[in-house]
């Protein structure tokens, strides 16, 4: 689990320094060492104070838990059938 997020993680570093908003070292197996903010990076966050995720995590859990009840009903009449 540890491996998935750290993957995750270098991952999103480097594409945050292929863009220029931060310098980062890395070692041999790819994990991340040092990661600091650009002068362009900090100049991008002051343009662009109230950046958000336009992804609605809270739609996202409630449609899963929607799912997640409808296939276990369903699991459930097949199983007693």
């Amino acid at each position: 689990m540890v491996a998935c997020g750290q993957h995750t993680f270098s991952t999103a570093i480097r594409t945050l320094k292929a863009k220029g908003f931060i310098s980062a070292h890395f070692r041999e197996g790819g994990a991340v060492i040092d990661a600091r903010i650009t002068d362009y990076g900090r100049q991008y966050m002051a343009e662009y104070p109230r950046l958000f995720n336009p992804l609605d995590w809270s739609m996202v859990a409630a449609i899963s838990s929607i799912v997640a009840t409808i296939i276990s009903s369903l699991a459930l009449f097949v199983a007693c059938s």
